[in-house]
């Protein structure tokens, strides 16, 4: 009889993120193949709570921070002894490798990378040990089976901070467009700025965190929009909204920005938008700009670390601006807006980074490790 594997995915919630998404995205098709699949979390709440897939296993471990973590998985290894062990966020991944060393149980654990590691050093949420991230990587990336990053931007700097051998790290693109994607798309969208004859309307999605800099979108926004009437709607939640909203206001474009909140499916949105705009500081992938070139909506993003770059082929499919520069940025979005789009381009570049293709990713590496 052949044993059924099992892959337990460790988070610290279900927050409304990139990588809580694209696990989301994942689960339902290693439960195609076969696998037992396990969501284990610290806190049972976030926004992507309710979209467990059917099938999935869910488990919390009622913990507040990432240090109390250690010793209720440790325990966990030892009473599952699952078959694969993915781990995500610098500071979960750490404990993970610790935890493995305590438990004994001989579980692979695959650590993945999903935004830079300069960055997440000092955008990681109040992290216990943010600063000391590198030197934490050197101490215990040794002990990871597997190491996965999402871009090779992401790999090549992994490895020369954390002093990893580049080829122990497997560069596997995020899942972004799910087989359900065009239906997604065709959902109602309801708002009233994209009913005929209203001005364009640019899309911005992300957390409202400071990494996502929407300050920089908001200025070049007012000084767009003295050239162009335009609007900007903003999908996503988070501390900043306040500080947003008053810029805004000081800028004098309140009324032609909407900050909608969390939007469970933001594609409505955005292949109804005249162009998306990421301005992020720091990006590992960049979910949103394969999102929207699948719609066959034109982008603008940063050309910042490090995954822009790589999704845009060097500027090919959408404008790359410097980061910060609210001038570029406006020029860019101007010029985007004014020229004939090529939406097939778009689309086919888009439909490249498929959920398929990333679980063949990374089930060749699984069966890699378990065949060792």
């Amino acid at each position: 009889m052949i044993k059924t594997r099992s892959i337990v995915f460790y988070m610290p919630n279900l927050a409304g993120g990139g990588i809580e998404r694209v696990t989301l995205l994942m689960a339902p098709y290693f439960l195609e193949q076969g696998y037992r699949v396990t969501f284990l979390v610290q806190t049972a709440d976030g926004d992507l709570i309710e979209n467990v897939p059917l099938g999935v296993r869910f488990i919390s471990l009622e913990v507040s921070r990432t240090l109390r973590a250690l010793f209720p998985l440790v325990r966990f290894l030892r009473r599952e002894k699952p078959d694969i062990f993915v781990t995500s966020y610098g500071h979960n991944n750490v404990v993970a490798l610790l935890a493995k060393l305590l438990a004994f149980a001989g579980t692979p654990v695959v650590v993945t990378q999903h935004n830079a590691l300069s960055a997440e050093t000092v955008n990681s949420g109040g992290a216990e040990f943010s600063k000391a991230l590198p030197f934490l990587y050197k101490l215990f990336l040794r002990f990871a089976d597997g190491i996965v990053a999402v871009s090779s931007g992401v790999a090549d700097e992994m490895a020369t901070l954390a002093k990893v051998r580049r080829n122990r790290i497997s560069v596997i693109f995020n899942p972004v467009i799910p087989a359900t994607f065009d239906a997604d798309i065709q959902a109602p969208c309801g708002h009233p700025w994209f009913e005929a004859g209203a001005p364009p309307v640019i899309v911005g999605v992300g957390r409202l965190v400071e990494v996502k800099d929407f300050s920089t979108l908001l200025a070049a926004f007012a000084k767009l929009v003295k050239k162009k009437d335009a609007r900007l709607i903003l999908l996503g939640e988070g501390p900043l909204r306040e500080t947003l909203e008053a810029q805004a206001q000081i800028l004098g474009i309140k009324n032609k920005v909407g900050l909608i909140g969390f939007v469970p499916n933001p594609l409505p949105f955005i292949t109804r938008a005249v162009a998306l705009a990421l301005s992020s500081t720091h990006e590992g992938f960049g979910n949103v700009l394969v999102e929207a070139m699948a719609c066959g909506t034109p982008v603008v993003s940063t050309d910042c670390p490090y995954g822009p770059r790589e999704i845009l082929d060097k500027g090919r499919y959408g404008k790359l601006v410097p980061v910060g520069d609210s001038d570029a940025m406006a020029k860019a979005l101007l010029a985007t807006i004014d020229a004939p789009r090529d939406t097939e381009a778009l689309k086919i570049r888009g439909r490249e980074f498929t959920v398929e293709r990333a679980v063949r990713g990374y089930t060749a590496l699984f069966e890699r490790i378990l065949s060792r």
